[in-house]
Order: C-alpha cells, then sequence, then structure tokens
C-alpha cells in the first residue's frame, strides 16, 4: 500500500484508488456512510463530500481586499463557503430521505 508522506506538519490524504474502492464497495454492502472532502469521491460512491466553494471564497476575499484599500480592519474569520454534495443513488441505497429545505439550500448539490 501507500504510506502516508507529511509535508509541513500535515498528512497527505490522498487515497489510493484501490483502497477508496474497496472502502466504497464495502460500505456499498454494509450501509455504511462514507464522506469526504474531495468532490471527486462523491462520483465514484461516496455519499456525501465537504469541499470549499471557490467562488463564493473569491467574492469574499475580494471583498476583504476592498475593505483593506478603504482602510477598515481586516479579522479572522470561519469560513463560510463550503458547499455539500451528495450522491443521490448512494442516499437512495441507504434510504436516506433529504428534506426540501436542504434540498433547496443553494450550498447543496445533488449528483
Amino acid at each position: 500500500g501507500r504510506r502516508r508522506r507529511q509535508r509541513c506538519g500535515h498528512f497527505d490524504h490522498r487515497v489510493d484508488s484501490d483502497l477508496l474502492y474497496r472502502l466504497i464497495e464495502k460500505a456499498w454492502y454494509r450501509k455504511l456512510i462514507l464522506i469526504s472532502t474531495t468532490l471527486s469521491h462523491v462520483e465514484r460512491g461516496v455519499l456525501l463530500a465537504l469541499h470549499p466553494n471557490n467562488r463564493a471564497m473569491g467574492q469574499r476575499l475580494a471583498q476583504m481586499a476592498r475593505g483593506q484599500l478603504d482602510q477598515r480592519p481586516v479579522s479572522l474569520e470561519y469560513l463560510e463557503t463550503i458547499s455539500i454534495t451528495l450522491n443521490e443513488k448512494v442516499l437512495n441505497h441507504l434510504g436516506l430521505q433529504i428534506p426540501d429545505a436542504v434540498r433547496l439550500n443553494p450550498k447543496v448539490r445533488l449528483r
């Protein structure tokens, strides 16, 4: 198997594709929930991925930069530009229902 490489105090969390396939296969047959931070994993069979919304993040950074130009103070803020992508096939397989309020949320996407 692949060994985790350490960079700057953080682990490299890339998952070997064979390992990911086996995890997804076992989760499917055992009806387990898999969550990832990698959008492409949803297309491979993970239930959901939490991932950055790059457009919204860019817009927020631009607002902060404009604020700096206008001499407004910039402070540390929580990351609010996270999107959730759900795999509909896995949702149905697990018998999970998504409320309409969640389906209509612009931060949630179904694939």
